[in-house]
């Protein structure tokens, strides 16, 4: 490789330049949502009325599609653990160093 990248110069830039507490606030907030949205989006697969039949095809309802949203927050909130929680290790490790 002969270098880092422009978009890894700004992603270390962002790294160095985030104060810990903003990145441990984001991971406590996204820990605390992830079980929630899971609860939530469980119920879709057991709530009878979230799907309706229409000409041979199941569709969602209203309630359906409220909660493929949780579903969907639940994906989003995992994401948020994951990426923030590796920019934590690498600002912590940076700190330490």
């Amino acid at each position: 490789m002969k270098g880092t990248s422009s978009r890894q110069k700004l992603h270390d830039e962002l790294v160095a330049n985030v104060p810990l507490t903003r990145l441990s606030t984001c991971l406590v907030g996204a820990l605390i949502t992830t079980p929630i949205y899971f609860v939530t989006g469980t119920m879709l697969l057991s709530t009878p009325g979230a799907t309706i039949e229409c000409k041979g095809l199941h569709s969602m309802n209203s309630l359906g599609l409220s909660l493929f949203k949780d579903v969907m927050s639940f994906g989003v909130s995992l994401y948020f653990i994951s990426y923030h929680g590796q920019t934590a290790m690498l600002a912590e490790s940076r700190t330490n160093a």
